[in-house]
């Protein structure tokens, strides 16, 4: 960023005083309007900003690190997104010196110290004390709000932890790994009420008992009177080697070239037992509104259907259109 960066100051050191404090404008007004379009899990990076609006959320290891709400306004909407930051002080008489993956937002001054205010969703010290305050189920106050730190027995029992590493980007989230053990997940875009894969992940492990898919640990909430958003998950770690789809193409297209197809017929089977023992899960008895089993309608089965076809044949005619742009041994197959 090339515009000059605002200095942010707490006589106490507390981030959450620093991001409510006078000196603000620079950053909401410049800084974030420039750096928010620049990431990849920006979802407006075609429509101009005209407002940011910061909310400081929660403080942990005082002075240290943050969770923060950024109220976007752009194209006439406001859209919430998550903004991990933290302190890097410097030493009495030298420069603060950032992790090289952290952007600087803003200087810091906390007394006689001086530091920069980074975005450090991808920072290892603020994974760490995220999961560890999940483990003791906290309850930290955030204006007129609460964040709601929910950890399960599975995630206390789990002990001493390697160190977090990120994984691979993506768009709307950010992923953090500790070892083998577990999966940190952030979510940058925020939405009011729960996170689908989440919600599902936590009735399948705690009511549907449900032992093929990553067990749900914990999460963190935002509660302000309205639906409360999720802002990170924790999941047991499974080591794997790919999504289903990929292993059974790949099988399938191997099974192809050498001429049989037997070698890739356990991947159904499989696939058919996890799927039955999945809806059996989701088909237990409960009381949650959202997860209560409805009793199809013969209705329901003739949509579906509809639904189906008429995808095939849009995509069958989009084929036919574009036979003539396929090479001869594409064209045949198709």
């Amino acid at each position: 960023m090339t515009e000059p960066l605002s200095t942010l100051s707490s006589a106490d050191g507390s981030l959450v005083s620093a991001l409510s404090g006078p000196a603000m404008d620079q950053l909401r007004q410049v800084t974030l309007p420039g750096f928010l379009p620049e990431q990849r899990w920006f979802g407006a990076k075609d429509q101009a900003i005209t407002e940011v609006r910061i909310l400081p959320l929660a403080e942990l290891e005082a002075g240290r690190h943050a969770l923060v709400a950024a109220d976007v306004v752009v194209g006439g909407e406001t859209q919430r997104y998550l903004m991990p930051v933290s302190a890097v002080w410097a030493e009495p008489g030298q420069e603060p010196v950032p992790a090289s993956a952290a952007p600087v937002l803003a200087h810091l001054r906390g007394g006689p110290r001086m530091g920069v205010l980074t975005d450090s969703a991808l920072e290892p010290s603020l994974a760490q004390a995220l999961l560890e305050t999940m483990r003791h189920d906290l309850q930290l106050q955030a204006g007129a709000g609460i964040v709601s730190f929910i950890g399960s027995d599975a995630l206390r029992d789990y002990g001493d932890l390697p160190a977090p590493r990120p994984l691979g980007a993506e768009q709307s989230n950010v992923s953090i790994a500790f070892g083998s053990s577990i999966i940190l997940k952030l979510y940058r875009r925020l939405r009011a009420g729960a996170q689908p894969d989440v919600d599902v992940a936590r009735f399948l492990t705690s009511v549907g008992q449900f032992r093929s898919t990553p067990a749900y640990l914990g999460e963190i909430q935002y509660r302000d009177g309205g639906e409360a958003p999720t802002l990170a998950a924790a999941f047991a770690f499974v080591p794997n080697q790919g999504d289903a789809w990929t292993v059974a193409t790949r099988a399938l297209t191997q099974s192809l070239l050498d001429g049989g197809g037997e070698d890739a017929g356990w991947i159904g089977a499989v696939l058919g037992q996890r799927t039955a023992e999945m809806h059996k899960a989701l088909a237990v008895d409960t009381t949650e509104p959202d997860f209560v089993v409805e009793r199809l309608q013969q209705g329901d089965v003739a949509d579906w259907a509809h639904a189906a076809v008429s995808e095939a044949e849009s995509l069958l005619d989009r084929l036919a259109q574009r036979l003539e742009t396929l090479p001869p041994s594409a064209r045949a197959m198709a």
